[in-house]
């Protein structure tokens, strides 16, 4: 698949869903703070991570969180290659944050891709929407 049809799946994944480009980078996020994003779409090498040789033509990364079990359960002892096509793996540098990233997913490999950015989008609705809570709480005194 194309990094356009694959962003344009992740921005109709929900009507909340809000997408930023930075330098090339695309961020996908929800909520009205956009502070960390659920997803992004790097089409380049950066300095700090030179792991995947994203500098190759036509290639880029899709990188998003999953939960902290269901990565465990997939990822435990895994040895990737970095910079394998299509094939999902932990992200290079954040992998010990849970995220995981595909280079280039294949309109195959995408479905599957797609319900688990869907979960990562839920995370951080649930992340958002418990943190609006938090901060709706009234203050006590003590």
């Amino acid at each position: 698949m194309s990094e356009t049809e694959v962003i344009a799946a992740i921005q109709n994944l929900a009507p909340d869903v809000k997408s930023m480009e930075h330098e090339g980078i695309t961020f996908f996020f929800t909520g009205a703070e956009r502070m960390f994003p659920f997803a992004t779409i790097v089409p380049r090498d950066e300095e700090y991570d030179r792991f995947s040789n994203l500098d190759r033509p036509g290639v880029y990364r899709l990188n998003f969180e999953m939960a902290k079990a269901a990565f465990r359960e997939r990822f435990s002892g895994a040895n990737p290659d970095f910079r394998a096509l299509d094939i999902l793996m932990p992200h290079p540098v954040y992998g010990a944050n849970s995220w995981v990233s595909i280079l280039n997913p294949s309109p195959g490999t995408f479905g599957e891709i797609r319900r688990l950015v869907e979960a990562s989008y839920r995370l951080a609705k649930y992340r958002q929407e418990r943190k609006l809570d938090r901060d709706a709480q009234p203050e006590t005194e003590v």
